[in-house]
């Protein structure tokens, strides 16, 4: 049903492909063409097909080859099987005939065995009082080699014994019972290496012949322990039936010596906190640094070329120190330690860290952090929370003592140019230098978190600086050194300015950056700022009592008393100039020169305005063409030029103030 569908379809579609092709009336002159080109379709579709079916055919054939060969190798296969089975019958009853051969072939071997160990057998008491004397001589090679050859005696007997199918547990007894002084002198041998063991770090240095000698003992016991147990395994035999098997004596040679290195490490018992509070830690640490140093400086020296390479003696040894300390470190920081003696532990880590890698080589990083991260960051919280605590009193103890030296009856001080000042700001930038200094020590990242919170704290005094400024300005503004001290705050807060861009500058050029992190780049921001805010604030709070001195004068400008009478106004701008003058001389030129010339720019604005003001608002009534004309020459001629360039900090600096000049034109009627 499906053929005949697709045979359907076929013709469908070749119906419409040759309707397609035929479509045109000139296609028909194509027809011999289109019928080609079929042809050509046709012929090429039933060679791929026979192509096809000829390779399905090859392939059936194949298969059929490899199924009949595998059939005939089945067979075969079954035809052995069947042999086998017949083989294994036969073998068990040959199993049966065999059996007296098996035990007279082990009654031999334990025949031999006994005969090639009769003499160590016989010699057992000789060779046990001779090694024993060769190990109270000390010479423990030649005393480790008679008892070897006697427990190797003990050994094989021990499994031939085994092996037998008479009574063990009796012969087991007796066998034990007479190599029981083997035992003995085992352990006393081998408390004689344990000896040598304790004092290696004293003997590879001084007598490495003794430590060589007990290393190569324990080597050749650690040889008899793998063939011994390989024997017991090929046997079938249990590990406990050899008595004192396996010694194990490597691994109790490195138990000692980290037992050793943990005793070395206790021996060093810190001192009294209440007798030496400042020194006691350092001490303390400096023995234990002073003790890891040696032992491993003679380790790194002399322990491989006593040691084996499979010991790794070297770093073996570091490992166990680095534990040991990490230990040693773990306690300190849980004992509660203070902020001197929490920065001092931070320093040594890192200094011992560095002069152990100078000196020896020795990264300890490479074997792991002495302290945990969480330790680290916890001891760094202490030091700087407690280096901002004690810093803040210190400010405030300063502050306090700065508002009593405000309020006495000594003036500021002054340097060489006569600028007025107080100690204040040097004291206090004095002081972060010297904390940023001790902790230089501790690395960078550190120094760099106390940097940020030092900061805060200046930003305190600053606000403590602020509000003891606006008491005093409110408490003491009649007081006889209140200019004096106005100026002086004035320049503390410019010195402070400057002090503030230093340290800047100096914490870039130490870190290789031209911007700090975002944190503490505000933070100096803001000190600029507001100590600038602080000084014009002062700058201004002296301006405005210049002005309430000059302000009869100033009221009187364009008045008709003032103004109209011949000599009055120049009178007037020389009082003016005068006054200006004396307050310039007397307490402006004490300024630094930036609020100096800030302060000489705001003065010759207000000038301004006031003469401004005055013009605008006065209106002179002149009566006569005299007084009228007299007006205006006045105005003209005592109204001299004036050039004022509105530049914050940018002035020039100037010694005295100048009356104000303006280009004016003022019409009297």
């Amino acid at each position: 049903m499906e053929f005949q569908q697709a045979v359907t379809e076929t013709i469908e579609n070749a119906a419409r492909d040759v309707a397609n092709q035929l479509s045109k009336p000139e296609s028909l002159e194509k027809l011999e063409q289109f019928k080609r080109k079929i042809a050509r379709k046709k012929g090429t579709v039933e060679s791929q097909l026979r192509n096809t079916i000829q390779t399905q055919l090859d392939g059936v054939h194949s298969g059929l080859a490899k199924l009949k060969e595998s059939e005939a190798i089945i067979r075969e296969i079954r035809d052995k099987m069947a042999e086998v089975g017949q083989m294994y019958k036969q073998c068990a009853e040959l199993t049966e005939v065999v059996n007296p051969i098996k035990d007279v072939n082990r009654k031999y071997r334990q025949l031999q065995a006994t005969t090639t160990h009769i003499n160590n057998i016989f010699s057992v008491p000789t060779g046990v009082k001779q090694t024993s004397e060769l190990i109270n001589a000390g010479d423990l090679l030649q005393a480790h080699g008679i008892l070897s050859e006697l427990e190797h005696t003990r050994d094989e007997l021990l499994v031939q014994l085994y092996l037998s199918e008479e009574s063990f547990v009796e012969k087991n007894t007796s066998l034990h019972h007479y190599f029981e002084p083997l035992s003995g002198l085992s352990d006393s041998l081998g408390q004689q290496l344990w000896l040598r063991i304790n004092d290696t770090f004293k003997l590879i240095a001084e007598e490495p012949r003794k430590i060589v000698t007990a290393l190569r003992i324990i080597e050749r016991e650690e040889k008899i322990d793998k063939s011994v147990a390989e024997l017991l395994k090929e046997e079938n035999i249990p590990s406990s039936h050899i008595q004192g098997r396996p010694k194990k004596w490597r691994e109790k040679c490195m138990d000692i010596l980290e037992t050793v290195i943990i005793n070395k490490c206790k021996e060093v018992v810190p001192g009294d906190r209440m007798t030496s509070p400042d020194d006691w830690l350092r001490e303390y640490l400096s023995s234990m640094g002073s003790i890891c140093f040696q032992c491993l400086d003679v380790t790194k020296k002399h322990g491989p070329k006593c040691f084996p390479p499979g010991y790794d003696i070297f770093n073996t040894c570091l490992r166990w120190f680095h534990e040991n300390l990490q230990n040693v470190i773990g306690n300190l920081i849980s004992s509660d330690l203070n902020s001197r003696d929490t920065s001092t532990l931070i320093i040594w880590i890192i200094d011992m860290k560095e002069s152990f890698k100078q000196a020896l080589s020795i990264d300890f990083d490479s074997v792991g952090p002495l302290i945990s991260q969480e330790q680290h960051d916890g001891m760094v919280k202490i030091c700087l929370e407690e280096e901002g605590r004690q810093t803040l009193t210190l400010v405030k103890e300063m502050m306090d003592e700065e508002f009593k030296f405000w309020c006495g009856a000594q003036g500021p001080d002054t340097d060489i140019t006569g600028i007025c000042y107080t100690s204040v700001t040097i004291s206090l930038f004095q002081m972060v230098e010297q904390h940023l200094e001790a902790f230089t020590q501790m690395g960078q990242t550190i120094k760099l978190q106390l940097l940020e919170r030092l900061i805060g704290v200046l930003v305190e005094f600053q606000d403590e600086y602020r509000a003891k400024a606006e008491e005093y300005i409110t408490q003491h503004s009649s007081a006889p050194l209140f200019f004096p001290f106005i100026i002086a705050i004035a320049n503390n807060c410019k010195q402070a300015i400057d002090f503030t861009a230093q340290l800047k500058q100096r914490a870039c050029s130490e870190y290789n950056v031209t911007t700090l992190k975002r944190e503490i780049e505000e933070g100096f921001k803001v000190l600029t700022e507001k100590f600038d805010e602080i000084g014009i604030h002062c700058c201004d709070l002296l301006l405005d009592a210049v002005f309430a001195d000059m302000r009869p004068l100033l009221d009187n400008l364009f008045s008709k008393d003032e103004w109209l009478p011949q000599d009055h106004p120049h009178k007037l701008f020389l009082n003016i100039e005068h006054t200006l003058t004396e307050h310039n001389a007397q307490g402006f030129v004490h300024l630094k020169q930036q609020y100096h010339s800030y302060i000489i720019v705001c003065a010759l604005d207000r000038l301004v305005k006031a003469y401004l003001q005055g013009m605008l608002e006065r209106l002179v009534m002149c009566t006569h063409m005299y007084s009228t004309h007299h007006a205006c020459v006045h105005t003209h001629v005592h109204t001299p030029h004036m050039h004022i360039h509105h530049t914050h900090h940018t002035c020039t600096h100037t010694t005295h103030a100048h009356t104000p000049h303006m280009h004016t034109h003022h019409t009297c009627t």
